[in-house]
């Protein structure tokens, strides 16, 4: 049965951590602590289709997943301090957007620009928002804090954190 409660959809809940539930946001698959909203119960129900006119149901298999990138994303801190990063000014198109929509956003641009280590975004007080790129690991090095922005995360990628199905969300207020 699914969270939203229809009989045609499933839902799943994570082996690692019980009281979660495989969901997804802006199409990126993540688990996701359950809860009684509708937004939720929506969020965490699929529908399986069966082989229709012979057409396979499109999946990941284990290979593929091992391959796909993985990344970490704590929002308890937004800078790393004495770590060396080239920056950007977002552009009106991409300011005030949902967190989700920004990791994907600067996973892009990393890609683009050959950032291999990850990188940070930071929405500032006034409304300037900007993200900043770190080229590999070691100019990631030094002090992680949270500056006294509205808002903002460090995203590490690569193969030094863990997998995208177990991938990390630290939110403030999980710190």
């Amino acid at each position: 049965p699914s969270l939203a409660s229809t009989e045609s959809h499933f839902s799943f809940k994570s082996v690692n951590f019980p009281s979660m539930h495989i969901g997804h946001r802006s199409f990126v698959l993540k688990i996701c602590e359950s809860n009684d909203s509708d937004l939720h119960r929506n969020d965490a129900s699929f529908s399986i289709n069966p082989f229709d006119n012979m057409a396979p149901v499109a999946f990941v298999a284990p290979a593929a997943a091992a391959a796909a990138p993985q990344m970490q994303v704590d929002e308890s801190i937004n800078f790393i301090e004495g770590a060396q990063y080239s920056q950007i000014d977002l552009n009106e198109s991409a300011k005030n957007k949902p967190i989700d929509w920004l990791v994907g956003y600067g996973v892009g641009l990393c890609k683009a620009r050959g950032a291999k280590g990850g990188f940070f975004y930071q929405q500032h007080t006034n409304g300037h928002e900007i993200i900043g790129f770190y080229d590999n690991y070691a100019a990631m090095r030094g002090k992680r804090v949270c500056h006294g922005h509205r808002r903002g995360f460090v995203v590490t990628l690569g193969a030094s954190v863990p997998p995208i199905a177990q991938a990390v969300l630290i939110s403030k207020e999980a710190a």
